[in-house]
């Protein structure tokens, strides 16, 4: 049986690759958050960090159709959520990887 830590090294550095553009996913959508409550953003750190990313996800849908009343642009709105959503499904597969490989980047 194959030993689960011998992962490529070109795959663990695309999977680092992907952990770090999420990073700013989500630091993106804390700072939408905290526009569309018109709230401190290093007030607002507190709270997206202690919430699942689709609870954030859910309430930027919400916040956003309430704020602005422009249809294509609550549209294009919804369209990005759907998209971070599928996103944060495939995201998932990462850690069980990264896991395996012992989280090394070479």
């Amino acid at each position: 049986m194959a030993d689960p830590r011998d992962v490529s090294p070109q795959l663990i550095a695309g999977l680092g690759m992907i952990v770090s553009q999420w990073a700013y996913v989500e630091a993106y959508e804390g700072e939408f958050l905290s526009f569309l409550t018109d709230a401190d953003p290093g007030a607002m750190y507190t709270i997206t960090q202690n919430v699942s990313g689709a609870t954030l996800t859910d309430w930027l849908r919400v916040l956003s159709q309430v704020r602005f009343s422009n249809q294509n642009m609550t549209e294009n709105l919804s369209k990005l959520f759907t998209k971070i959503d599928e996103t944060r499904a495939d995201r998932a597969t990462v850690p069980v990887v990264w896991t395996a490989s012992g989280g090394r980047i070479s």
